[in-house]
């Protein structure tokens, strides 16, 4: 029995109709079949209900201990409503949820962190949802048990020692209130009625309601009644009726869908702007380009879409994306797609004068069409078949009454990412695709930066204001359309229609002038060798200076540690080649990549040994003590194994705060050196300035 696979079975409430079919599932089963003759290996299992199923029953059952993962009733059955799938040993201990027999199945959970953006990536049906209610405290985990549930003193006991236990803690005490945006907003109106201004009114306790109705452009629709209102509008709703409340967990579940590209980035403006040091932010997305705009960390989720979901633990926000799209965990050594996902299309071969000569080509006039108060002007263009044109401008500027315009054989695709996960967003793409054919046109609206960059062989740009006008221009090249729509400036017509730029990019550090930068302290070290076993290190001469960050970039096992080490001075090198550059001798604040913790007594008395009363110190508890939650560790052995693998890196960040605070003279000595900076650009500032007046 130890050695038999975990498995589950899975059966589609919606699928599954005994009353319909033969029960093919129960007689082809062996385990159920008493006759063993044909079934040697399931002799010990025979005659044993495995599969439990009459006319009279709504659905199957399947007893997952019994079966043996033959696979014979998913073939049987005429209506396709079983999986069988078997699992990692690993996740039969690690269940937080399941709905019920033979049902979905959650493992693990996200942990969410105050003060920063959760980010949650992975394809539909997987168990997003399912987390997020989970997290919210409107679904109380089972723990697998859905037979006998456990109560919430033996789950706070599960999740013993993570932070997931301080956070149920929370929420039962009362201390955390969760707001839920709902995934599908088009439902909104059956559950909501009046107009938007009052709902917002109602809503509203952060007394923020005209500010995001001006960031959401919702103030045109504020006397609209809601059930009136489009997907897009809708979707901004949803979003300012979450941000107005007072809360300290805001979840958003596909916030981006229905929305076009400056809509998204200014929603994921309003869901940043929710940050506190207390408060938490969890967003579900699948809109990369947004997901890594708007997240701190990201946890990836993979699985059997309907069937089970396993939560990864938290990644950096471009490792997350990566660990996503490759379909391979390193931590966990695991690969949960046999593909990767990649938006990068082959490059089309240079094709002649004479090929490109029998492109039929589809000339369209310089044309206006008013419908209402709305006004479309189109500028004369030309596009040719076996051609992908997408159209990308705001939503209400005209992308659909203009291809409606077009009297031709057109395939047309309107926002066809809505709704999808990353790789669904993938698999339509490529149906797009591959309806190119000689005599075929294929147009594309689409707001997803990602899925546009793939789909596009040209790119038409609409500008204007939403509901009054737009202005179609002629088709450019992919990265020039989307660079002409992200700046707000079209250079064959010498017109700006935005007043700033789109950018997912985070503000650059400000460029420093020569004169500060030949303040700083310059370090070099010379070409220099290291040799450890088999292993052997070649240090090239290179220089820094302070005021940088410098990271080490390579594969495990090249000498990133090496190298770090023989900076620091714990580690001497076997030669240095041929150069005059001694090795700087400094006082180094060093964090080891490996650490245990050996201190025998509390946190508090750690502390107060490397740096006596300094802990209490404002700035040492604002830059170190609150981020890395240690006040809450301060009276815990540094040692109990409970906490051992969370106390590892509290150990670490404790070791290296400690070492940067060892003494308040260097807090002083910084000062020093800056007043000096101040006084060397001062002089030479007066120095110039007397030079100059001398000149005149």
């Amino acid at each position: 029995m130890s050695e038999r696979l975990t498995r589950i079975a899975i059966v589609s409430s919606d699928r599954c109709k005994p009353k319909k079919c033969r029960q093919e599932c129960k007689k082809g089963c062996p385990v159920v079949r008493t006759d063993t003759v044909s079934y040697r290996f399931c002799a010990i299992y025979a005659g044993k209900l495995c599969i439990e199923v009459s006319p009279a029953s709504k659905i199957a059952f399947i007893s997952e201990e019994l079966c043996i993962g033959c696979g014979i009733c998913v073939k049987k059955c005429p209506f396709e409503a079983i999986q069988i799938i078997n699992l990692p040993k690993d996740l039969d201990k690690d269940t937080t949820h399941r709905y019920g027999p033979n049902t979905f199945k959650l493992h693990r959970l996200p942990v969410p962190r105050p003060g920063q953006v959760l980010g949650l990536v992975g394809t539909n049906g997987i168990g997003k949802s399912t987390a997020l209610k989970v997290l919210a405290g409107k679904l109380k985990p089972n723990l697998g048990r859905f037979n006998n549930p456990p109560d919430w003193q033996e789950i706070l006991t599960y999740f013993r020692g993570s932070e997931l236990q301080n956070y149920f803690t929370r929420i039962l005490e009362d201390n955390l209130k969760a707001i839920i945006k709902p995934q599908y907003v088009d439902h909104i109106p059956k559950a909501v009625q009046g107009n938007v201004g009052q709902v917002l009114d109602q809503k509203d306790e952060r007394d923020m309601k005209s500010e995001l109705c001006a960031d959401l452009q919702l103030n045109q629709v504020i006397d609209r009644n809601v059930g009136d209102l489009s997907g897009g509008e809708l979707q901004r709703f949803a979003i300012a009726v979450v941000a107005v409340q007072n809360a300290e967990i805001y979840m958003f579940d596909e916030p981006s869908s229905y929305l076009d590209v400056k809509q998204r980035l200014k929603a994921a403006q309003v869901v940043r702007s929710l940050l506190r040091p207390n408060s938490y932010v969890i967003v579900v997305e699948h809109d990369l380009s947004v997901l890594d705009y708007l997240s701190d960390f990201i946890c990836c989720l993979y699985g059997k879409p309907g069937a089970y979901g396993v939560v990864t633990l938290p990644f950096s926000v471009r490792e997350g994306i990566n660990i996503f799209l490759a379909g391979f965990v390193p931590t966990e050594n695991l690969r949960f797609r046999d593909e990767s996902l990649t938006f990068k299309v082959a490059e089309t071969p240079q094709e002649s004068a004479e090929e490109i000569e029998t492109y039929a080509r589809y000339k369209y006039p310089t044309m206006t069409k008013t419908q209402g108060n709305f006004r479309l002007r189109v500028v004369e263009g030309e596009f040719t078949d076996s051609q992908i044109i997408v159209m990308l401008g705001e939503n209400g500027t005209g992308k659909t009454t203009f291809i409606r315009m077009l009297n031709a054989e057109i395939y047309m695709f309107d926002e066809p990412s809505s709704y999808l996960d990353v790789k669904q967003r993938l698999k339509a793409a490529q149906v797009v695709r591959s309806l190119l054919r000689p005599n075929s046109y294929v147009i594309v609206v689409e707001h997803d930066l990602s899925v546009l960059d793939y789909l596009s062989d040209f790119i038409c740009c609409l500008y204007g204001k939403p509901g009054a006008y737009g202005v179609v221009t002629l088709p450019f090249s992919v990265r020039e359309g989307i660079n002409i729509f992200l700046a707000g400036f079209v250079p064959t017509e010498n017109l700006r229609f935005r007043d700033e730029s789109l950018t997912f990019k985070v503000a650059e550090t400000p460029q420093e002038s020569a004169e500060e930068i030949e303040t700083y302290a310059r370090y070099k070290y010379p070409t220099m060798t290291k040799t450890q076993g088999n292993f052997r290190l070649r240090v090239v001469e290179g220089e820094f200076t302070d005021s940088q960050i410098i990271v080490m970039l390579g594969e495990n096992g090249t000498g990133k540690t090496t190298f770090i080490r023989m900076l620091a001075g714990l580690l001497k090198p076997d030669s240095v080649e041929g150069s005059d550059v001694e090795i700087p001798e400094f006082n180094v604040s060093y964090k080891p990549q490996k650490i245990s913790p050996k201190f025998p007594s509390t946190v508090r008395l750690l502390l107060h040994s490397k740096i006596r009363d300094s802990y209490m110190h404002a700035q040492f508890v604002s830059d170190v003590m609150k981020p890395l939650l240690i006040e809450q560790l301060m009276d815990q052995e540094v040692k109990k194994s409970i906490y051992i693998k969370k106390k590892k890196n509290i150990y670490i960040y404790i070791y290296t705060s400690c070492k940067k605070l060892q003494s308040s003279q260097i807090e002083k000595a910084r000062g020093r050196k800056k007043e000096r900076k101040k006084q060397k650009l001062k002089y030479k500032r007066e120095e110039s300035l007397y030079v100059m007046e001398e000149n005149h």
